[in-house]
Parts: C-alpha cells; structure tokens; sequence
C-alpha cells in the first residue's frame, strides 16, 4: 500500500529537500491525514546518536508538550524497534483497550499532557543501514491495535526511507548532472509502483458505482453513495499526479513519443468540459469550435494538456467566475484557447510559468508543479506550441496550436 503523503515526499524531493526538511514535511502530513501526533528522528552523521528532527501534533496548543514527550523516547526507540531492511515492523509503544505493549501504558502517555493514548513506532532501515525512526499517535486508545494502522505506519517509513536514501545519495553526488538523472529515475519508478494500485482501486470503484446505478433500490444511502463518488475523484486526481511524474520523467530523458491517431480537436475539448464542469458547479465552463478541428495527436496526452489547463483556469476563478475554452481553425494550425476572468498573473510569475516543478506565489492549491511544464513538454513533442497572456486582475488566456490534420484522414 502506499500513503497519501508518496505524492508530497516526491514533490519535495524533485526540489532538492533535505532530509531533515523531508522528515519536517512528512510530521506535518501525517498530522492533517494519518494521526494526531508524528515525530521522526533520524542518526546523526557519525551514526551515534539519535537526534528528533521532526514533530506535529494536530492540536497546536498541545505541540509543545508533544516535542518534550518526543525528546524523552530516544532509549525506548533504540531498545525496543527491531531493525528491518525491507517491510518495517511497526511496534505498538502505548495502547489502550488492554492490548500489551513494551513501553508505555496510556494513562502514562496521557499524564504527559500530549492528548494522546495510543502509539506505534517503526525503524527507518535502508541498505543495511538504520536511518531513524517514525512514530504516530492518537487520542483513540485503540490506534496502535489496529491492523490498518499499522499497515500504513510500514508504508509511510517504507516511503520516507526511500526518501531519506535518494535525497543523501543524491545531495552527495559530485555530479549535478547524475543528480538530476538519479532524481529523475527515482520520479519515475515511484510513479509506476503508485500507478498499478490506483489502476485496482479506480477498477473496484467503477464496479461499484455502476451497480448502484443498475439497482431500483441502492444498498447504500446517498450519503454513502456521494462518499463512494468522492472516492472516485480523488482517485482520478492522484491518477492525474501520477501521469504527470511519469510523462515528466520521460521529457526529461527525451523518450516522451506521442501515440497519434486522428481526431477532432473539438470532440474532445466538448468531454473534457464536460467532465471538469460536474467536478467544479460553483464555476461556468463553456466550449466553442470554429471551423474544422482535425489533428493528428496522441489523444490521451491531449486530453491530459485540456484538462491541466482546465483545472488551472478553476484555480485561478473564484466561485461564479467563468472559464471559456475555443478551438478554431487558423491556417495549418488547430488552436485552443482557454480563457479565465480570475486573479491574472504578477510579471515575476509569467517568466516562470512553464518552469518544472513551479507554483505561483501564494498559491495554496495542492498538486506538484508539474501541469504547465508537462503540458509544454507534450505539445512540442507534436511539433506545436504553448504560449500564454495574463494580466493581473483581469484573468488570463492559454493557448496551444497542433497542425491540422487531412480531413480525409478520418471517417
């Protein structure tokens, strides 16, 4: 399994983070998603010593509390995690619900002031060689005896290990050029190992979905049934995530190679629209198309530039606003447009738009910086080009132009 938090440690270390500010990040995650409290300490340099570098504790006025109680664990940790390379083994270091642990009761955990009665803990062990560890923790004393808990505790040290092992190897690295090549490789098999479980979960959701739809009588409620849709969604935007580490990885080592079949340019803006406007009700997503709009174009990757575009323009709208997308014929060329009456960008953040791993200032949107600088990198590998004007206030237009197709190129 993998946790929410794979797609952040990526992002972050496509930006060069260290290992401390990897760590920093993942205590912070884990406390909006996982639990309510994450410490991570890591060995120091000369292998030593066991520093804490990093801890979270979902209620801010309990943090304080949650680092002293951190500090003191250090001995409990080294004595009782057991070392292991390959699939951590998180141990229960406090539990409620008469459930036996090695270390804390939790009416010892809850006296610490921490608002928390459960814990477990696992090592970070990578190559033979022990990084740390990482502990979560609730106020539900049955947190650490529970099974999917735990699951995830092994996937989030498995992750952040793999961090902490890539972000080293890689800042020691003499060569800039075999850093950036090793990150990139890095990017890309994560991606690939996050793809096949999205692909299962994605496959179980739309089965389940359209047997509610089949039946006069659901077995779920609508509560239940909106809850399972928003499963959906949110599979389909990590899906998106993925893609976008996958086609990065391939433009950097210049093997992205477009799969083309005919098709109108049209047709496929009308679904995209579609699609974004049932996931965006509070903003006004029109298309328009103006002469014949064949190309020749891998469908897919196009699809993935539309939508990029698309949910950049939502972004950037406040509710009520409004999202134009025109295709028309000019010349040889096919161009689309996609037009927004939002916020419009400062000077500084137009010179950078199309930079990897850029997110325009005070942008508090999640995602990975990765939609324009794919976007740009699919469109030139058919021989066409994006560009963009924006003014501050006033909203902004993106465009991109892919050579017509032969109409006679299609039935």
């Amino acid at each position: 399994m993998h946790t929410p938090i794979a797609a952040r440690l990526l992002s972050a270390l496509a930006q060069g983070a260290s290992a401390p500010d990897l760590c920093s990040l993942t205590a912070c995650e884990a406390t909006r998603t996982l639990a309510d409290w994450c410490s991570v300490w890591l060995v120091d340099h000369d292998g030593m010593e066991l520093d804490l570098v990093a801890c979270h504790h979902r209620d801010p006025e309990r943090l304080v509390a949650g680092q002293h109680f951190a500090a003191t664990l250090t001995p409990l940790l080294e004595r009782i995690i057991p070392s292991s390379d390959t699939a951590p083994h998180p141990i229960a270091l406090a539990s409620g619900g008469g459930t036996p642990s090695p270390g804390l009761s939790s009416p010892q955990l809850e006296a610490r002031g921490t608002g928390l009665a459960s814990m477990l803990a696992a090592s970070l062990d990578r190559e033979g060689s022990r990084l740390g560890f990482v502990a979560l923790a609730s106020a539900d004393p049955d947190f650490a005896a529970g099974e999917g808990n735990q699951a995830t505790l092994s996937a989030l040290a498995r992750e952040l290990g793999d961090a902490l092992v890539c972000s080293l190897r890689l800042q020691n690295s003499p060569d800039r050029d075999e850093y950036e090549q090793q990150k990139d490789e890095f990017l890309a098999m994560v991606a690939h190992e996050l793809r096949t479980p999205l692909t299962s979960i994605k496959g179980y959701v739309q089965i389940l979905l359209r047997r509610l739809n089949r039946e006069s009588r659901p077995a779920l409620s609508e509560r239940e049934t909106a809850m399972l849709q928003t499963v959906d969604h949110q599979v389909n935007r990590f899906t998106r995530l993925v893609v976008q580490l996958l086609d990065f990885s391939r433009i950097q080592a210049g093997k992205l190679e477009p799969s083309t079949v005919p098709f109108r340019l049209g047709e496929l803006a009308r679904t995209v629209v579609a699609e974004q406007q049932a996931n965006c009700t509070d903003r006004e997503i029109s298309v328009a198309e103006e002469g014949d709009t064949l190309v020749e174009a891998d469908h897919d990757r196009i699809d993935q530039v539309l939508t990029n575009l698309i949910i950049n323009a939502t972004k950037a709208t406040r509710s009520g606003g409004k999202i134009r997308v025109k295709i028309r014929r000019d010349g040889d060329w096919v161009v689309t447009t996609v037009s927004d009456n939002g916020c419009g960008m400062a000077e500084e953040a137009k010179e950078r738009m199309f930079e990897r791993l850029y997110r325009g200032p005070g942008n508090s949107h999640e995602g990975l910086g990765l939609g324009l600088y794919v976007s740009k990198g699919v469109v030139e590998a058919h021989g066409g080009r994006i560009w963009f004007d924006s003014k501050l206030g006033k909203g902004s237009n993106f465009h991109f132009a892919l050579r017509s197709a032969d109409p006679g190129e299609t039935s």
